[in-house]
């Protein structure tokens, strides 16, 4: 008799870069429930140059990627909250050979209409805006974006 052995599926890698703690938290829960997919977080950033040898260290297999992003300071001082940050690591993400590949959802409270076409021109295959959708459709959207991709 024939031993029938289950294909191990290799989980899909989600790197969630957001400053938000229940932002994070909610992540982790929804993602918890899903066998398939393995979320990892970037949650304070101190240059993004960290975050890209974070995210070329992890190679996740889609990214997303909150656009207002707070700098921690390195010697105190307070808190720098911009959303240049997250363009600058989207910028930096698609410009590098390494990482150009790696599928980006925005997902932001940023809701006009010239940060999403910046957005999207620079490389961001998707763009989610938290005000209009439920996390759990956040699966739905990364598995459409992963299989356009031929994931």
């Amino acid at each position: 008799m024939e031993e029938t052995k289950k294909e191990k599926i290799k989980p899909i890698k989600i790197l969630l870069i957001e400053d938000d703690f229940y932002t994070c938290q909610l992540y982790q829960d929804i993602f918890s429930f899903e066998p398939n997919y393995q979320l990892q977080t970037i949650k304070s950033i101190k240059s993004t140059e960290e975050v890209k040898e974070k995210i070329e260290e992890t190679m996740p297999d889609i990214i997303l990627l909150d656009l207002i992003l707070p700098l921690t300071p390195e010697k105190g001082g307070s808190y720098i909250l911009d959303k240049e940050l997250g363009f600058e690591i989207l910028n930096k993400l698609k410009s590098n050979e390494k990482t150009k590949d790696i599928p980006v959802i925005i997902v932001s409270n940023i809701n006009n209409r010239e940060d999403i076409e910046r957005a999207r021109a620079i490389g961001a295959e998707e763009y989610l805006i938290k005000s209009e959708i439920f996390p759990q459709q956040v699966i739905s959207v990364i598995e459409r974006v992963l299989q356009e991709k031929k994931f």
